[in-house]
Formats: C-alpha cells, structure tokens, sequence
C-alpha cells in the first residue's frame, strides 16, 4: 500500500470543515504541494507513534499504577497534534509578517 493512501485512510476521520480550514492555513504557510488531509493523516499518524513510544517507555522510567500508562499515551498524542497545529499557525504568521514588513516598500514604488 502507497504510504500516502494511508494518511487519507487515517484522515478520513476528520470532518470536511476541518480539512478545509487546515487547506487554507496550509496555503497561508506556503505547503500549496501537499494537500491538507496528506498533512492531517501524518499528523495523526506520527502523533501515534510518539504517543507509542511513550507508552512503551513510560513503564521503564517511573513506577505507576497501568492505567496511567495510557495518560502519558494520551498526552504525548495530543502534544505533538498540537505541536504539528502550532507548525502551521507559526509558518502562516511568519509569511504574513514577511508580507506586511515588504508590502509599505512596494507600495511606495508604485
């Protein structure tokens, strides 16, 4: 199986709405070549795996009861779904401050 059908498989449980908002904060970042729910299938993807390895890692550096094993699952996948958000937001920012910083220039030598 081609590893970009898999993230669609894995982003199909993201409704349209939310797609198409990450679609256009993805343009607003500059990624106009990976379509947004290639983007939110690795993301999910990827959060599971970080969310994994704690899960599997957490039990070796402290001692708690096994219910709380899946917390540190729970967090560390929210965390890095929030941390690929922050990615977005923060790239989308960055263009419009670049845009805002060189726009009075070219509007003066117009």
């Amino acid at each position: 199986m081609n590893i970009l059908r898999f993230y669609l498989m894995l982003s199909q449980i993201f409704p349209r709405k939310l797609v198409d908002a990450t679609g256009v904060v993805m343009i607003q970042g500059g990624y106009k070549e990976m379509p947004p729910r290639i983007f939110l299938g690795f993301a999910v993807f990827f959060s599971t795996c970080v969310g994994l390895i704690a899960l599997f890692i957490s039990p070796f550096l402290i001692k708690l009861a096994p219910l709380l094993y899946a917390v540190f699952f729970l967090a560390f996948f929210l965390l890095t779904a929030f941390l690929f958000y922050i990615l977005l937001l923060i790239t989308a920012d960055r263009r419009a401050s670049n845009v805002e910083l060189i726009l009075p220039d070219v509007l003066q030598i117009i």
